[in-house]
């Protein structure tokens, strides 16, 4: 076939979830298939390993960000969510009015809700194209859900305010989205559920996001970790993204501090780019690390305890717990992080909802040593495994057939 991705971020190496996920979707197809990919990235350098395997890349510097004046003069002027205007561009749209005129493929796929509106622009260029469009999350629900918790903290109620207008605005964009598509991919069953409330008539099919295994194969502990006694708790990720500055903060105040009354010498570790103000202020607490942006973060996963994701909002599936599963650490997962991954809370990983339940993870975790093996070791056969990229090309190709023929 020939496919055209429309994609809201493509670097290499990937660095976060959107990009991670963008990029390997497109290897896969670009294994079977003829693959022009458009949207924005660094065009002085796309991807190597895409380029070598035969994938054409029309790449665009991507839009300057918008101010927040320009994002309050959106909300007020109009009904469209604030994502609706994250990635819009002139500059784009007429990339596609030539080019993808000119390569005349079978199938377009929007990679994440942002990259939606071009789908609208495809349909009037191309009648007859097949649309797909990639729903990392179900956008409406995590903005319900951000909402939701910062309604409990007086202090966070402006960002609470925010999230619930967001998340009506969202309700209606997001209908209309997946209405524009021949079919939707969601990356949980969780997802496709909570779309088909709002968009019933549309069909769904889900390809969750997968693990590079030889990636973390071999990788050895951060040097740090050889020099503090532990236990190291770690969650990674990009940490400007709010679900994951609340799950630090959180971790920080509520967890860490009993953890450290019964192990003295437990340390967490929140190891992402761009820490927001309140994560950056975390190292006041004693045992909290923040890294900022590292080289490489696997050799933090490597050495970790466990490997923590106490995501109290949000929605898709967290790359972080296929990362760590990948190197066979013990992974303490709340329930929202838990969602997309076919496993089983106590044999491949621990379940902890609230700060005691988190708490009592930990110690079990850190203390328990044949509990640690067997939860890393268990996470990596019924996680990781079963989610290597390779598995998930057949998925994709499955789903290029239902929107041709629809």
């Amino acid at each position: 076939m020939k496919l055209a991705f429309i994609v809201q971020r493509l670097v290499y190496p990937p660095d976060a979830g959107t990009p991670i996920r963008n990029y390997n979707l497109i290897a896969q197809a670009a294994r079977h298939h003829s693959v022009h990919v458009f949207g924005f990235g660094e065009p002085d350098k796309p991807p190597a390993p895409l380029r070598e395997s035969g994938v054409i890349m029309h790449l665009l510097p991507a839009p300057p960000e918008r101010t927040k004046g320009e994002r309050l003069r959106q909300l007020i002027a109009t009904r469209e969510p604030d994502m609706a205007g994250r990635s819009r561009s002139l500059a784009l749209e007429g990339l596609l009015a030539r080019e993808l005129v000119a390569f005349a493929p079978d199938v377009v796929q929007a990679q994440a809700l942002d990259m939606a509106y071009t789908l609208q622009l495809a349909r009037q260029l191309l009648p007859k194209v097949a649309l797909v469009l990639d729903e990392h999350n179900a956008e409406y629900l995590l903005q319900k859900r951000a909402a939701l918790v910062d309604l409990r903290r007086p202090e966070r109620w402006p960002q609470a305010a925010y999230s619930l207008v967001q998340w009506r605005r969202l309700l209606r964009y997001e209908r209309l989205a997946c209405s524009l598509a021949d079919i939707v991919i969601a990356v949980s069953a969780q997802d496709a559920e909570a779309l088909r409330r709002i968009s019933p008539r549309t069909r769904y099919a889900i390809v969750p996001s997968g693990v590079d295994l030889a990636y973390y194969r071999g990788v050895q502990p951060a040097p740090q970790f050889a020099t503090e006694p532990g236990p190291h708790f770690v969650f990674p990720g990009k940490m400007d993204f709010r679900p994951n500055v609340d799950a630090a903060v959180w971790f920080a105040r509520e967890v860490l501090p009993p953890v450290r009354g019964h192990l003295p010498n437990a340390s967490f570790w929140v190891v992402g780019r761009q820490p927001h103000p309140e994560v950056l202020a975390l190292t006041k607490h004693p045992g909290v690390h923040v890294t900022g942006e590292v080289p490489d973060a696997r050799p933090y996963l490597a050495g970790a305890t466990a490997v923590v994701v106490p995501v109290r909002m949000g929605g898709g599936t967290k790359l972080k717990v296929g990362e760590g599963a990948a190197l066979a650490r013990p992974l303490i997962l709340t329930a929202i992080a838990a969602e997309g991954y076919q496993a089983r809370p106590g044999r491949d990983y621990l379940l902890a909802n609230t700060a005691r339940e988190m708490v009592a993870a930990c110690l079990r975790v850190a203390e328990d040593r044949a509990l640690a093996e067997s939860l890393g070791w268990n996470a990596f056969r019924n996680i990781a495994e079963p989610l290597a990229w390779e598995r998930l090309g057949p998925c994709l190709d499955e789903v290029y057939e239902q929107a041709l023929r629809r």
